[in-house]
C-alpha cells in the first residue's frame, strides 16, 4: 500500500512517498549551488518537513535562519543537497530523500 506524506503546517499532502520525494527533488533543481532558498512556499515546505523529520533537533540546532543548496559533502561529484543555515551561522546538510521517507514511515505505521 502506498504511503502518503502530509505537511499540515503548510497544508501540503502527497498521496505517495514518491510524489513527495519528486516534489522536493524538483525543488532542488530550481536552485543553483550556493543559492539561498527564498522565504515563501519552498522555505516553508522545507521547514515543515524538517520539523517532523528532526524530532531531536540535531539538524535544526539553535534554530533555522534559512536553507541553501550546495554540493553534498558526503557524496562528492555532481550531487547537491539542501543545507540548513542556523541562526548562529553554522550549517548542516539536510537530505530531503531521507526526510520524506522518515516522515512517511512516521505517518503510516
Amino acid at each position: 500500500m502506498a504511503k502518503s506524506v502530509t505537511l499540515e503546517k503548510c497544508e501540503r499532502h502527497w498521496n505517495t512517498q514518491s510524489l513527495a520525494r519528486d516534489h522536493f527533488v524538483q525543488m532542488l533543481h530550481r536552485y543553483a549551488r550556493g543559492q539561498t532558498v527564498a522565504h515563501g512556499s519552498d522555505h516553508n515546505e522545507l521547514l515543515a518537513l524538517l520539523e517532523i523529520y528532526d524530532t531531536d533537533r540535531t539538524k535544526r540546532g539553535c534554530g533555522v535562519a534559512s536553507f541553501f543548496l550546495d554540493a553534498d559533502r558526503d557524496h562528492p561529484g555532481n550531487t547537491n543537497c539542501f543545507y540548513i543555515l542556523r541562526t548562529d551561522g553554522s550549517s548542516e546538510d539536510f537530505s530531503v530523500h531521507k526526510a520524506v521517507k522518515h516522515v512517511s514511515q512516521l505517518q503510516n505505521p
